[in-house]
């Protein structure tokens, strides 16, 4: 019997989320799992599935982590059952039986005959790239759980060997940093830009013998930033507080000053 491989097996998206998650839509989600877990070929209806003879079929109203979906595509000819619901949240099925597995995973229909049924805790469990064991994620979405299943997602993207303070001290303000980001567009690749440029901006201070403004730099820079950008058309009172810049009056000519000059005009007056 052939090995089932995510690079052979086609994913098909059916149904709907009732909420996003990190401002996050469950198909785009589903999508960049899958591709993460090699899956090249990802649909939303059938006719884009092209001739894929093995298909990884995805209910969006559940929350999967990546150790489901590739503990699923491991199992050919099985139906993933969610254990509280009874309800099928997913199922690999070869081509010829895709109609009737749609059906059940999509609308609820009877579970067809011959497929063995799988939960979660019988998936293999331990992430190497997390260098974790933990049971894969299999929940469904609600309105009134959103809150629980990010703060599941967030948790369940820490490392499990690392310092003392980035497991048990940094996650609760790292959390409410990663929703500010989310809501606002910042992707993973922005911070590290920004956590870049800093580190060079600092070294720059430093070499020049700018102790305390090397050390100050980064809220400096996030201040300066916030000044080019404080224009009527794309900030607000909120997002300048929000960076720990005072209000200020957008029509005021201290504006038309260059952002450096204006900062050091602030280190002036409070030294």
């Amino acid at each position: 019997m052939p090995v089932t491989t995510a690079a052979s097996t086609a994913a098909l998206i059916v149904g709907t989320s009732p909420c996003p998650l990190w401002e996050l839509d469950a198909h785009e989600r589903l999508r960049r799992q899958l591709a993460q877990v090699g899956s090249r070929q990802i649909a939303e209806d059938l006719s884009s599935l092209g001739d894929a003879q093995q298909v990884l079929v995805i209910d969006a109203g559940f929350l999967f982590d990546l150790l489901t979906l590739r503990g699923l595509i491991a199992h050919p000819g099985a139906l993933l059952v969610h254990p509280a619901s009874g309800r099928v949240a997913a199922a690999s099925v070869a081509r010829d039986g895709l109609d009737a597995v749609v059906a059940c995973v999509r609308d609820g229909s009877a579970r067809p005959t011959g497929m063995r049924l799988l939960t979660p805790a019988e998936l293999a469990g331990y992430d190497r790239n997390l260098r974790k064991t933990s049971p894969p994620l299999l929940e469904p979405v609600t309105l009134d759980r959103r809150a629980e299943l990010e703060a599941l997602l967030y948790g369940n993207a820490y490392k499990g060997i690392t310092d003392f303070v980035t497991k048990w001290w940094w996650p609760r303000p790292a959390r409410a940093v990663v929703g500010w980001c989310a809501r606002f567009g910042i992707s993973p690749n922005m911070v590290t830009l920004l956590g870049f440029l800093l580190v060079l901006a600092a070294t720059f201070a430093f070499y020049h013998g700018a102790y305390a403004l090397g050390l100050e730099e980064d809220g400096d820079l996030a201040a300066e930033a916030e000044i080019r950008r404080a224009r009527p058309d794309v900030a607000s009172d909120h997002r300048l507080a929000s960076a720990g810049v005072p209000a200020v009056d957008l029509q005021d000519p201290v504006l038309e000053l260059e952002p450096r000059q204006l900062l050091r005009q602030r280190r002036l007056v409070v030294a």
